[in-house]
């Protein structure tokens, strides 16, 4: 059940909502109870066979961390029950990743067929349980109930894609005693990250999709890619995944709002980013938070002391290697495949040779003037749309195919009507059968229009985060925990602006010729 579908707007969502309201004002345990029960639903729903998995691991992970709390363990053992528990949770994940890798190659099936052999949401809770577990052990958190525990981790909207949201961060949360407390400033703010995250969905990213599809099953096929056909289709997906991630991630957090909950911020305009590495901390932020902390860190203090040599040079190299491997890890866990691997490694090199050019010649990459700012986005821009195409694509050939069309090596086709005017140019290698003929687009003119407003949006619009502060900036009464303003509940411009948007959002959802069909693409990984 996808969160932009009338089942789950029209009745899931409400039907929770108010019976954790109804039911915490009795008692908050109730509460805590009938949304972890909507919790495990929601996931029983979208993928029944596999929740006995997941709730083997949440009693598997509750109860080891529990028992290595016991007095009686030496720190040693302590130490080889985590160790063991870490491989247990990503033995799990690796044999499911592979699993569902080694036999869509083997029949031939695409991202779908693999939905069905990797259980929904296994990356993402595996990793929350792999940091709760590091955390109980250096003592950072203390006891909790199972049931809390248990809705820590199976809470719906953050289950399937994200956020990786720390023990420390949601326990807490749960643990106040006016959660159950009905708020009206909760309930807007919710609705409305919510309902602008759903048009992101289904406005943008779902008519993007149609577009990269072609190119990519063009050079899969042996299609006719040209120049502009395939910077274009291209683009579309890094724009699609922009949108698609984007999108999740404010419908997670407002749902999430809405409950009283507060989830930690998982995208932050990352495409208007003037580096790779300052790309990085604002994609995806809680991986590569996790990553950072539970991996790149402690890899660097490692390395740092079996290197020899000067200090510095030592920490250098560390750095270096760790980037490295962490940035592949990255792309592993995307997926058992070279094409993933070798996102993830050109990454890892990149950032690296960022941070040697800042090391070795004392220049740190700071963008004050105009034209050095145009130079990183552009340079981080062709960087991140190449490494998207290697990530879209079925295996470094067909992402090979792309980039020979890209570089202007399958030759330029251009527009019809043009033929007449500049036929003399067949003689120097140009054709003329349309600017992208490989994508079979119907309304051209409209699609270059919606085309370029989405590049205005991605690049120089605010993010609906930005958009709700800048509305609401001189109002006097502040939401806890959300950092924006309201006048009373809302601002006249703010309740218009949020009616507008949820009458759109409703109209093209229940419109079933309008609402894409597409999954969030987290939902594959």
């Amino acid at each position: 059940m996808l969160f932009y579908e009338p089942e789950f707007v029209f009745i899931f969502l409400p039907v929770t909502l108010a019976g954790f309201y109804l039911t915490g004002r009795f008692h908050s345990g109730l509460s805590m109870g009938w949304l972890l029960l909507a919790s495990l639903l929601f996931y029983t729903l979208g993928n029944a066979a596999s929740i006995g998995l997941l709730i083997a691991s949440i009693c598997g992970n509750f109860y080891l961390g529990r028992f290595m709390d016991s007095r009686s363990l030496t720190a040693a053992w302590k130490k080889r029950l985590l160790i063991a528990g870490i491989m247990a949770n990503l033995g799990t994940l690796t044999y499911y990743k592979c699993l569902g890798s080694f036999s869509v190659s083997l029949l031939e099936q695409g991202p779908r067929f693999m939905d069905i052999l990797i259980p929904l949401g296994l990356s993402f809770f595996t990793l929350q349980q792999v940091a709760y577990l590091i955390d109980r052990f250096n003592g950072r958190i203390g006891q909790t109930s199972f049931f809390r525990y248990a809705l820590f981790i199976s809470f719906f909207p953050q289950l399937i894609a994200g956020p990786i949201v720390r023990y420390q961060e949601m326990i807490p949360q749960l643990n106040r005693d006016s959660l159950t407390r009905f708020r009206y400033e909760n309930l807007t703010a919710g609705i409305m990250v919510f309902v602008m995250g759903a048009l992101k969905k289904l406005l943008i990213a779902d008519q993007l999709s149609p577009v990269s599809d072609a190119l990519f099953a063009s050079a899969a096929t042996g299609g006719d890619i040209m120049l502009v056909g395939s910077w274009i289709g291209a683009m579309s997906f890094y724009f699609q995944l922009y949108f698609d991630f984007s999108a999740y991630s404010d419908m997670a957090y407002g749902i999430s709002k809405m409950f009283g909950i507060t989830l930690p911020l998982n995208f932050n305009s990352p495409y208007k980013s003037l580096s790779l590495s300052q790309l990085f901390l604002r994609w995806h932020m809680t991986l590569y938070r996790f990553l950072g902390d539970y991996l790149m860190r402690p890899l660097i203090r490692w390395i740092k002391k079996i290197l020899p040599g000067p200090p510095r040079t030592a920490t250098r190299v560390a750095v270096c290697l760790s980037t490295v491997f962490t940035f592949s890890l990255s792309g592993i866990w995307h997926g058992i495949s070279l094409n993933f691997l070798f996102w993830g490694l050109l990454n890892g090199v990149v950032i690296s040779a960022g941070y040697l050019y800042r090391e070795l010649f004392g220049r740190p990459l700071v963008f004050k003037t105009p034209g050095k700012k145009v130079m990183g986005f552009a340079a981080t821009f062709i960087v991140c749309l190449c490494a998207s195409v290697i990530f879209r694509s079925q295996s470094l050939e067909q992402a090979f195919v792309i980039f020979k069309a890209m570089a202007g090596m399958n030759g330029i086709s251009l527009s019809q009507r043009l033929e007449p005017f500049l036929g003399m140019m067949k003689a120097f290698g140009i054709q003329f059968k349309g600017l992208f003929p490989s994508l079979n687009i119907e309304n051209k003119v409209y699609w270059v229009c919606f085309f370029g407003g989405t590049t205005a949006i991605v690049f120089l619009g605010p993010n609906v985060y930005t958009l709700l502060e800048s509305i609401s900036h001189n109002c006097k009464k502040t939401v806890p925990g959300f950092g924006f303003a309201w006048m009373g509940v809302f601002s006249f411009v703010s309740l218009f602006f949020m009616a507008a948007a949820t009458v759109l959002f409703i109209t093209v959802m229940i419109d079933s010729g309008s609402v894409g069909t597409n999954s969030f693409i987290y939902f594959h990984f």
